[in-house]
Parts: C-alpha cells; structure tokens; sequence
C-alpha cells in the first residue's frame, strides 16, 4: 500500500510535485526532511513540505527513492518562513530553501549506514549480517522488515551515516577492526603481511586508534587502509575537529561585565522586556545618535531572554568590521555564542549550524546569512544599522536580510528590535503607520557632545594637493589632520572608492581601458599593478603602452584609497598609515592586523571607503576628514541624498568616543546640499522631513513600491527579443495603478559579459503590484530573466 506526499524540488519551478510513498514509511515522511525523487531522466533532491494540491492519477505518481534525514532538518516555522519568502520575492520554493541549508544538505547520494563501533561489539545478528557488504539507505527503506531493523539499530546506536569527507583537515580518522575473531580476519587478510600486522596491531591496542598513530608504527598509507575497510577488515571512525572561528578575531579582549543602564537607557529597557514578557510579536525602532549606548541596550535584552531559556539572534551588516559588539558577545556568553557569516569555512559554518540545531548556543551575531540558522525557541532578533544596504541579497532569492528578520519575528512571535543612527526611509515610513514603534536616545552616553561638523567649499578655500582637478586636501583639512596628530590622537580618511584611480587613460589617444566584458573602466590597484573590473573581478595587468596607439603616456585618472595612502606619506612621511577597504577584507590576516594595531595606537591614521563607518569603537580617534562628499549625489539614484547622509552621520560618530571632543571635516562643491547641512547637526528629523517631500513629488519609495526586472544574455538579440517579448505580453496586461518604464538599456549595458535591459514596475499598493507580477510568474523562471522586488541597485 502506498501514500501521496507533497514535495518541492530543490530546482526552479513554483509548483510542488507528489510522489507516492510505502505505507510504513508515511509517518517517517515528516515535513522538513529531505528526499531523492525521480525527476524526468534523473535524480533530484527535494523537501516535504504541504499537502497535495490536485488530484493525479495513480500510474502516474512516481515513488521516492530515499528519505535522507532521521529528524527534519527545518522545523515549521522555518519552512513557513522559506514559503513566505517564495511567495513575496517570486522565487521557487525550492530555491529559497537553499540558503537556509549549508553545502553538505545539498548533497545528492544516497547516504551509505555503517556499524559504528557499539553496534560492532553489541548490534544484533540481523543488522551485522546486513552489513557484512555497505548498503544504501534506500536498501532499508525498500522493505518494512528491513527499514525496521534500520530503526531499532539507529536508536540502539548500532549504526550511523557515513561522513562524506572531503577533507581530512576537518576530521581525526580513527580505525578499530570489527567484532570477528581474529583468526577469522586473519584468514580473511589471506598472505598480505601488512594487512596482519595492522589488525595484530590494533587488537594490541582495543580501542580506535588515528591515523596517525598507526602510520608511526606500520609504513602503510591511508589508501591501504581504506582498502581494507572496504574488505570489512577494518571499521573507519571520523571525529570532527574543534575549530577555533575566531582566529581571524581582533585581540581577545577582557571580559567586559554589563554596564549600568543610564536613565534614558533604562527606560527604553523596560519598554521592550515588557513586550518580551507579553511574548507577542512587535517590532521596535530604537533611533539613536552615534555613541548613545544602543548596543548596551542589546546585550542587557539579549541578558533577559537567555536566562529565561529563549535564544537570541543580532544582525550585523559586516561582521569584521562590528568587532566590538561581536566581542562583547562572544566574551558575556562563552561557550553558547558564535559568530556566523558567509566568510567562515564550510567546516566552521557546520560547527554552529549543528550547535543551533542541537540547541547548544543561546546566542549568534551573524551577517543576513545567520536569518536562516535553526535557533528555537527564537525570542529575540536585532538588526544593528538596519539601514545598511548590505542586509540586500543581490543574487536570487534576492531579499533584504532586515524585512525577513520581521517575517521570521513574526512567524516565530518573537520581538524585533531594529536599529540606527540614520534610520532607512522605508522604516521610519513603518513607524509612521504604526506598524513599528519608535524608540528615541537623542544624547550619547554621560552626555558627551557630537562631534563638530565642518564644511570645507572647495570652491573657496586654498587647496593644497590636488591631482587632474581633483582635490585631495584643502588647506584646513590638511592643517587640523596634522594637529589631531601631533596632540596624540587618531585619524579616519574617508574616500568612497577603492584601488588607485578609477580610470586609466592615454593622453595620446585618449583611450580608455574597459573590462571587455563590462560597460565600465577598469580601475586602477598600484599594490597588485593590476586592473581590476569592480564588477566582474576580472583583472588585467597595467599595459607599459597604449593598446590602441602605442603611446606610453599612460594616467591614472580619479582618486582612491591607494592614491590617498600615497599622497599623505608626503605630508606625513613619519605617520604610520592604513588602508580599509574590501581589499584589506579578503585578506583576513591583513584585516586583523590593521585593526589591531590602530586599536593599540600603532597605526595612527585610517585611509578608507565607506567600512570605516561601521560598527567600530576606537576612542582615540578624534579627526574624521571626507575628503570628497559629492560623490553619492552625483551617482544615478534617487537614495543618494539619504546615502550620503547616512554616510556623514556614521563616520562622524566614529570621532569623539573617549575622553576629547572629535571634529570632522567635509570637503565639498555643494556645500548647501539639504543632506550636507543637516548631517552638520545630526538632525535626521530634519532631513527626514526634507527628503520626504522629494520622495513623495516624484513617487519614490516609501510612497511607491518597485519591480525591476532585468533581462540579460550573452547574445544582444537575444536580451532584446525576450525583453520585447516580456513588453508584448505585458502591454496586453490590465495596468490599472501600474506604471511601467521600458524596456531599456540598463545603465550598465553589459555586466559579467551578458547584455542587459530592464523594466521598471511600480505602484502605490504593494498588493496591486504583486497581483500584477503574478502574471509574469513563467517568466520569472527563465535563467535570463531576473526579478528584484524593493530593489536597491538599479545599475
């Protein structure tokens, strides 16, 4: 007899599939477990999830070859969560399960069960007899009598899955000989010398013995070994190495105990342990100015729900660059936190996968990628600078990390504590609504002052260093760097842009070097001499002569960290300086020694793009020069005066966090600009308020929602005859409330090689808009056709 269960692929279509399932294995097909099925002419993984959504004739239902997992591997409220993303992104059920699992889950084969070494001293005839040769999983789930054997010998402890080990890095390789007399596996050994001694040997020893310690006294290597497990001479254990995940950290810092809540901070506290104690689902804003102890209010929460058993999550938009919280973090809960980011090896990330999973951590402070770790019961999630454009996933499903942070808030009646200093618009807009409720710290902690904010026009005042017109000190920034210097303190150069100069050009010909398969300019890197594409990575080296003419006047055109490096060692030759930027990021030893060496004064001024500006606590610093403040408002998007902004307010609150006042300095060609003049005074209401008249004269977001979809292809016609085709079938759409822009060339033509137009959708109603894209589903699954719902990239 068999029975109908409802799975969706780990592949791109929207509908589940059914699949027929022996009667005996009904109750072990439990929803969150993965499964082999049939799919066409091959082998495909899917998930049980929901019931069946139409009537299919029997002959035509195909049945499971194997139900891989013993407990499911997502619970319900994570599979809500996955069904809730699908369904407001457009996205296959199936492709958003993959970022909740890591690689190891992806893993298509069907598992091999082994005797582990309790089963091979104690297991019954019937399982040692089955495992005389390895067997499959699906060779126990083919018959009842022997899928009930599987059963009692796994809760026995008798058997277990076999480790795909990919590496040995990871893993102690143990060996032990199996429950047989010895004269019968020496029988079994035939004439090999070798295979005798190592079985003598381990008997010698009666428990497992590594790898290791075998090799020092037999000359056998691993493959001999293997060999003769696969005679059934030898059992195999695998013991996963304990990996220290910090040990890219910056310095172990003491531990540091709780600090005493101010007034104001207090008062905020009692208001959200209220809403924990409710235990009903809320999501709170906590604005506050930089340095105005949001993140104590945190760690006291977080404090609160750990003692009465919930478990805690706290986003962060880069990890390496929050290290004081993080370290906080890790230092108040030894042993039951962890970090958890896309950077971490596969071994470390299925260290703390199966720790959430197990329930042995109460806490994680992890980038968007931890929103999809099993923490439970989950009872309380921050998003720390919930205005950070990083929290956006650029490839498919393409969501941003601090919306599902609300979803899954709700979904897990958890409480949501959102927080910033320059909170996003599409937030505050929820706060308006009522939606969120708005927490407010208007003064830093003990009441020390802001920052000063100074304008520099560089229109007006002397410049001291400029290049091909383009400034890189004034007189007042470079004189007031050099005092902040001189008095012991510490430095921050802010420059939006990475590498040497964006542009190389001829000056004989005036050519241009652009990555062949971008529409943009490489740019310049002197520390690789290389090019570099920001978009597509690819690199090239710097040409001694023009490519078009022949020319060896080659120039670097623009500026960027490495051009800032260069240029402050001549006014300050005998300042040790640094660079932070996505360079020094790929670089984990690089990173950590930078950020050392300025937390202990070693290096005294930081040269950087906008990863200064985020989440770090040096008290030393008290100058912050941005060196070019235009840059934001002359990019093609309509968030650049809330970027730039934002971006003022954040590196300012860098300045002015010890003992002495901080002072920053803005050098700029629109000194009158709304966002420039506000950010002088910290004044978010203000620009708020500003900006949200623009915003709502041109229809832009929070007062409309967007659609872009971007058609894309190696061949042009073919990226123009799908996006015509998409525009064809559109037109015959009723559009009532729907604006449509294009299609049109994208503002970068051709990305990673493939030419691109796109279509603009917008609305008022965010259900209008989804009833309208629902049409277009089928073409959502085209590999040429891609979908960014609330987009914030338009290039």
């Amino acid at each position: 007899m068999y029975k109908n269960i409802n799975v969706y692929p780990l592949f791109p279509i929207y509908k589940p599939l059914t699949y027929k399932i022996p009667e005996y294995l009904y109750e072990y097909a439990k929803e969150g477990k993965r499964v082999i099925i049939p799919f066409k002419s091959k082998k495909i993984m899917g998930i049980i999830y929901g019931s069946q959504e139409e009537e299919i004739p029997e002959e035509k239902i195909k049945e499971i070859e194997c139900i891989l997992d013993e407990k499911p591997i997502l619970d319900e409220n994570l599979l809500k969560l996955c069904f809730e993303i699908s369904r407001y992104y457009f996205v296959p059920f199936g492709e958003t399960v993959k970022p909740f699992l890591t690689s190891e889950f992806l893993d298509l084969r069907d598992p091999i069960i082994k005797l582990t070494l309790k089963g091979s001293l104690e297991g019954d005839e019937k399982i040692l007899e089955l495992l005389k040769s390895p067997k499959n999983l699906s060779f126990f789930q083919k018959s009842q009598e022997n899928f009930e054997i599987y059963l009692k010998s796994l809760k026995e402890g008798w058997i277990e899955v076999e480790e795909r080990i990919k590496s040995s890095k990871n893993f102690i390789i143990f060996y032990s000989i199996p429950p047989f007399s010895m004269d019968f596996l020496i029988k079994k050994a035939g004439k090999s010398k070798k295979k005798i001694e190592v079985l003598k040997f381990l008997k010698e020893k009666e428990i497992p013995v590594p790898y290791g310690e075998i090799k020092k006294n037999i000359s056998v290597d691993e493959d001999f070994l293997k060999k003769m497990c696969r005679e059934n001479l030898l059992l195999r254990h695998y013991k996963e190495r304990e990996i220290f995940q910090y040990r890219h950290w910056i310095s172990e810092k003491q531990m540091e105990p709780l600090k005493k809540l101010t007034e104001k901070q207090e008062e905020i506290f009692k208001t959200l342990e209220k809403s924990l104690e409710d235990n009903n689902f809320k999501t709170f804003l906590l604005y506050g100015v930089t340095a105005s102890g949001k993140s104590e209010i945190y760690l006291h929460l977080a404090d609160k729900v750990i003692k009465n058993g919930g478990k805690v999550l706290i986003l962060v938009p880069e990890i390496a660059l929050t290290p004081y919280l993080a370290t906080r973090v890790i230092n108040l809960w030894k042993g039951r936190a962890s970090l958890y980011h896309s950077n971490l090896g596969l071994p470390e990330r299925r260290i703390v996968y199966k720790k959430t999973l197990s329930g042995e951590l109460d806490i994680v402070v992890g980038t968007r990628s931890a929103l999809f770790l099993p923490l439970s019961p989950l009872k309380l999630i921050i998003v720390d600078e919930e205005q950070d454009p990083s929290y956006k996933q650029e490839e498919t499903p393409r969501y941003n990390g601090r919306d599902v942070a609300v979803l899954r808030g709700s979904i897990e009646n958890s409480l949501v504590l959102l927080s910033s200093a320059t909170p996003s618009f599409e937030t505050m807009a929820n706060c308006e609504k009522g939606k969120y409720k708005l927490l407010k710290l208007n003064e830093r902690i003990h009441k020390k002052p802001l920052p000063e904010i100074k304008i520099i026009n560089i229109k007006e005042e002397e410049v001291v260093h400029h290049e091909h017109g383009w400034v890189i000190f004034t007189k007042p920034l470079l004189e007031n760097l050099r005092y902040h210097i001189e008095r012991g303190n510490q430095a921050i150069l802010l420059i939006p842009r990475r590498g040497y100069a964006p542009i190389l050009l001829c000056r004989v010909c005036g050519t241009g070097f652009i990555c062949p398969d971008c529409s943009i300019s490489f740019t310049v890197h002197k520390r690789k001499n290389k090019l570099v594409c920001h978009w597509c990575g690819k690199e090239a080296q710097i040409p001694s002569k023009c490519t078009s003419c022949g020319g060896e006047v080659l120039e670097s055109i623009g500026i960027a960290t490495e051009k800032i490096y260069e240029v402050f060692q001549k006014y300050f030759p005998n300042i040790p300086h640094g660079i932070l930027d996505r360079d020094t990021i790929s670089k984990k030893t690089e990173l950590k020694k930078l950020l050392l060496d300025f937390e202990l004064g070693k290096v005294k001024v930081l040269i950087g793009t906008q990863l200064v500006a985020k989440g770090h606590h040096f008290p030393k610093v008290t100058f912050i020069g941005i060196l070019n403040a235009d840059f934001l408002l002359k990019f093609p998007d309509f968030r650049g005066p809330e970027k730039l902004f934002s971006l003022i307010v954040q590196v300012a609150g860098r300045a002015g966090r010890g003992e002495e006042k901080g002072e920053v300095y803005i050098q700029t060609e629109n000194p009158n600009h709304y966002a420039i003049q506000c950010a002088l005074t910290q004044d978010f209401e203000k620009f708020y308020e500003r900006e949200k008249y623009y915003r709502k004269l041109f229809s832009y977001p929070p007062f409309t929602c967007l659609a872009l979809i971007t058609v894309h292809s190696k061949n042009l016609k073919r990226a123009l005859s799908l996006s015509n085709e998409m525009s064809e079938f559109i037109s015959k759409l009723e559009k009532k409330k729907i604006n449509i822009k294009g299609p049109q060339p994208a503002p970068l033509k051709k990305l990673k090689g493939e030419y691109r137009f796109q279509i603009l959708i917008s609305s008022e109603s965010k259900s209008l808009l989804h009833r309208f894209l629902s049409n277009l589903k089928p073409f959502f699954i085209k590999k040429n056709i891609t979908l960014d719902i609330d987009p914030l990239n338009f290039l």
